[in-house]
């Protein structure tokens, strides 16, 4: 069932008018909204993480607003209780929330959680916590490399290149995407709702680093540090699994063994840069927004490996041309002028984020971190406007007419995922929709630009509608689940459209 459904959503100009687009050519003008005004759009700004919405970020601020777009890392105890035995009511539970909310939903799963102490996300084996199943504990136990209990946690860690491991780790990726392409909940396909899927399965919270784990990777058990031919098999796991998902890769899996506690090897890395899913190039994920730490530059831009020709310093640069880069903040941000996450929007415009989860904050209550994120996030991602553009008030019914839209992108990185615009034309009352068309021009991937891109439609009405009608534009989602996508012009309608003009349609001459 394809759900077209009516839901308000604002742009909201924070106490200002708005303010009339420069001068295109023709005889339309739209008003845009204040610079400081935040879209709500699926795909950019503020991300929820987990069940939490923990800044008020849309006007009027309101704990209980909830963001276009939700996500969630599981553990992997939480999905697979034995071997091959599946439990999907977390799961089901998480997705089927975002579904009521009307929310896009992205998701992780951790082979290992170091503050899992108790609950779901974790089990107890011989009084140490453990993120996957006892029976795989028991699996690795029998070979001669064996998983092991990681002093800094009190945790069991898995010997990564165990052949029960990578097996029980496919297996578990398999079940997850054919669980997304089987279920639906309210008609509505769970495959329709996902917006990406990171590949985890390798380091302390599945984040590409054993931080919390031990110092330095020269204290591993024998035998249990991942080679490049189980890591490769571990991104390949998951490439084969969701290869019909947007998937994003974890800052640390770019590491070209700089780092002491991530030492994952150059052929790695590559070998991510260069994949891609039926969605495209792979994203970034950064799980620690907010931080100033050097090694973090030196990841994201100033990178010093070159492998088979391949720059990492340029192509995790411009990643973002082509993939989205994105994340949560850490727990702990840096002070950077007086003020928790400080330095935030700088990193959003920096490094072209699209969105960055509100949850996970040190002490979110406070008014300058807080202020920090809706700044931020105000400037993540994209803002799509009209300038201008033409459309003759009289045209003739069976003629072609031309309509001309002048559109920018005013944010830091483009749409990546589909929509499609329509014309709708609406009797003058505006509550009978009489006809539509779609548009050859799609947003999506319209880069961040100064000047607007001009496109053209040749629309042709049909002859039985000679009258006087108003034609609208709307943004929508080829699946019909998301709300459709607003635009930072004024005049947003009930519905999600906008008005361009009223118009006259003569009969066929």
């Amino acid at each position: 069932m394809i759900y077209r459904f009516n839901l308000i959503l604002l742009a909201i100009c924070l106490g200002c008018s708005g303010t009339k687009a420069p001068d295109y050519p023709g005889n339309l003008s739209f008003v845009q909204v204040a610079e400081t005004a935040d879209l709500r759009a699926s795909g950019r700004g503020a991300e929820q993480w987990h069940d939490q919405n923990a800044i008020p970020v849309f006007f009027p601020y309101d704990s209980m607003s909830y963001s276009p777009d939700k996500y969630y890392r599981f553990s992997w105890v939480q999905l697979e209780k034995g071997d091959g035995e599946f439990d999907w009511a977390v799961f089901d539970r998480e997705i089927q929330n975002a579904i009521d909310n009307r929310q896009t939903f992205s998701f992780g799963i951790m082979p290992t959680c170091p503050s899992c102490v108790d609950g779901d996300m974790s089990i107890r084996i011989d009084g140490k916590i453990a993120s996957y199943p006892a029976y795989l504990h028991d699996q690795m136990q029998s070979e001669s490399t064996k998983d092991w209990i990681s002093t800094q946690s009190e945790m069991w860690v898995p010997n990564w290149n165990s052949t029960y491991y990578l097996n029980a780790l496919k297996r578990l990726n398999k079940a997850v995407a054919e669980r997304l392409q089987s279920q639906e909940y309210k008609d509505i396909k769970y495959s329709d709702v996902i917006r990406y899927i990171d590949i985890r399965g390798f380091g302390s919270y599945g984040e590409w680093h054993e931080g919390a784990i031990l110092e330095s990777m020269s204290e591993h058990p024998k035998g249990t540090q991942a080679t490049a031919t189980t890591l490769k098999e571990i991104v390949d796991i998951h490439l084969d699994a969701f290869n019909a998902y947007r998937l994003v890769a974890l800052l640390g899996s770019l590491d070209a063994e700089l780092l002491r506690n991530t030492q994952v090897p150059t052929e790695i890395g590559y070998h991510i840069l260069q994949a891609k899913t039926r969605k495209g190039p792979i994203g970034i994920r950064r799980d620690n927004w907010g931080a100033t730490d050097t090694y973090i530059k030196t990841y994201m831009e100033n990178h010093p490996v070159e492998y088979k020709g391949l720059s990492f310093r340029q192509t995790i640069a411009e990643r973002w041309k082509t993939a989205p880069i994105l994340g949560e903040p850490i727990h702990d941000a840096a002070i950077v002028n007086g003020c928790a996450l400080g330095d935030l929007l700088n990193q959003v415009q920096r490094y072209h984020a699209s969105s960055i989860a509100n949850g996970n904050f040190y002490n979110n209550h406070d008014a300058c971190l807080q202020e920090s994120y809706r700044e931020a996030i105000r400037a993540a991602g994209f803002r799509l406007s009209l300038l201008g553009g033409h459309l003759d008030p009289v045209v003739v019914a069976g003629n072609k007419t031309e309509l001309k839209l002048y559109w920018i992108n005013q944010g830091v990185a483009p749409l990546y995922e589909d929509w499609n615009v329509h014309y709708q034309l609406y009797d003058l009352r505006g509550d009978s929709l009489v006809w539509e068309t779609t548009s050859k021009f799609s947003p999506t991937m319209l880069m961040p630009a100064d000047t607007a891109t001009e496109h053209s439609d040749e629309i042709t009405f049909p002859t039985n509608l000679a009258g006087h009608y108003n034609i609208r534009l709307v943004i929508s989602d080829p699946a019909g689940y998301r709300a459709p996508l607003p635009l930072a012009i004024q005049g947003r309608l009930p519905d999600g459209s906008y008005t361009i003009r009223s118009i006259e349609i003569l009969p066929p001459q």
